[in-house]
């Protein structure tokens, strides 16, 4: 059974323009209260575009999901007007928040969207910042690597000797949720530096 994983995509920066469409998007996945049949509060999220690319495969299979949506299968499980967030398969739907991203570029050149995730373990998490239609850089933490964050999510007893009475995974993840945030923080500013010295060189030139 594959591990799920959460994640979410948001405006960071932007214009009123992108920030009503993505109010739109958010709009356009859920299913208004007087329409549902069942528990099921969203639509599936290829609905979320009327158009995808072509594709030999049909829509709702695997093989489809992998190309356009990144995961074997994705839904929305929480939208607001400013932010959309899933529950994936093994890993977060990077097709579809490239996808997401490229159609917010359209409508704002200077738009800077973030996303994060994290397994349920959770044996990794992350972040990413998209800038001019692309992905601008990610940061990932996995197990191998948690210690240099100095977070622990759980105790092994035959590497760690007898779990302390004391030992509470809660400040591991409030740490995770600092990392995540501290991250896309950095990157953020980053991109703004980059951008400022690109506009300096052009207006020199």
């Amino acid at each position: 059974m594959a591990n799920h994983v959460t994640s979410g995509i948001e405006i960071v920066e932007g214009n009123d323009a992108v920030k009503e469409w993505f109010a739109g998007l958010c709009e356009r996945i859920t299913i208004p209260v007087d329409e549902r049949e069942s528990y099921e509060a969203f639509r599936p999220v290829y609905e979320m575009f009327d158009e995808w690319p072509e594709s030999e495969h049909d829509m709702n299979t695997y093989s489809w999901f992998h190309e356009n949506i990144g995961p074997k299968w994705c839904h929305v499980f929480d939208a607001d007007s400013d932010r959309l967030m899933f529950e994936s398969a093994w890993h977060f739907p990077e097709a579809l928040f490239l996808r997401i991203h490229q159609e917010a570029h359209k409508i704002d050149p200077n738009v800077i969207m973030s996303a994060h995730y994290d397994d349920e373990m959770p044996n990794f998490f992350g972040s990413c910042v998209y800038a001019d239609g692309e992905l601008y850089d990610e940061e990932y933490w996995d197990e191998r690597n948690y210690h240099y964050i100095e977070v622990k999510f759980w105790w092994d007893e035959d590497e760690d000797g007898p779990e302390p009475e004391d030992f509470d995974s809660s400040e591991a993840y409030e740490k995770m949720w600092d990392v995540i945030q501290d991250d896309i923080n950095s990157m953020v500013e980053s991109l703004k530096e980059y951008r400022k010295e690109m506009a300096e060189e052009d207006a020199s030139d």
